[in-house]
């Protein structure tokens, strides 16, 4: 996972095909990294309240 946070390769084509401007490129990476850190917050508090219950013993 340590990964899933770092740049994509596939950024620089972005700009090239759809002739996105450096700015752009970031503020496309930052729109990502803000939904990734969402969605590992609510999902990882959701998997603690929902996860398997305690083990008696």
């Amino acid at each position: 996972m340590p990964t899933a946070s770092a740049p994509s390769p596939i950024y620089p084509l972005y700009r090239e095909r759809w002739d996105f401007s450096v700015t752009m490129v970031t503020v496309v990476f930052a729109v990502y990294v803000v939904g990734l850190l969402g969605a590992l917050l609510t999902l990882g508090a959701a998997s603690d309240r929902l996860g398997e219950p305690p083990s008696v013993g």
